[in-house]
């Protein structure tokens, strides 16, 4: 074992052999507070180091999701860019839009809850149809043509041609991830 040789004031010797006393590791013993406050220190400089690491090992992974979040918000912007053109460029598809999107329905085709709901809008429009309630059947009609989800329920629901109805629903596709189709060619809205 090596042996180093210190020199302090005789004031301080007096502070760390009282130290040395009170530290429950150096039992008393001023050599053994000494080495291990020098081990300590060492390891405390050695976890900054590691911290450091850590925290530009964060750093890049936070750069990495604003880079990501960035480039969204570019694609979102190059969207909204195009369907304000589009809109310009074709009002009454732009405005059958909105219209096709009130009456998709908000349950995939096929589901028990969309099949439960489809139920619920024929007795509903039976009902009406029977005088047994006093209601507008018009918008029972429409919600229930287009809970169908194709196109033509929604052409009779809507009471638009169908090609017009198609440009709608593709708009719809193309520039919102709001609606979805199944692989029978009906289409449904998603929250």
């Amino acid at each position: 074992m090596a042996r180093l040789n210190l020199t302090v004031p005789e004031k301080k010797k007096k502070k760390w052999e009282q130290a040395a006393k009170e530290h429950p590791e150096a039992g008393g013993n001023l050599s053994a507070l000494v080495r291990h406050s020098v081990e300590k220190e060492i390891s405390d400089s050695n976890s900054t180091e590691n911290i450091s690491e850590e925290v530009l090992i964060k750093l890049g992974k936070l750069g990495d999701q604003l880079t990501e979040v960035t480039e969204r918000i570019e694609l979102m912007e190059t969207r909204l860019t195009s369907l304000e053109s589009q809109s310009t460029d074709e009002p009454d598809i732009a405005d059958l839009t909105g219209e096709v999107f009130d009456v998709l329905p908000n349950e995939k085709p096929g589901t028990p809850e969309w099949i439960s709901k489809r139920k619920e809008l024929d007795d509903e429009l039976q009902a009406i149809e029977q005088g047994l309630i006093d209601d507008k059947s018009e918008s029972v009609r429409k919600s229930r043509y287009g809970w169908e989800g194709d196109i033509e329920g929604l052409v009779q629901a809507l009471d638009k041609p169908k090609y017009m109805v198609q440009k709608a629903i593709d708009k719809l596709r193309e520039n919102t991830h709001l609606v979805r189709s199944t692989d029978d060619g009906r289409y449904y809205k998603v929250d």
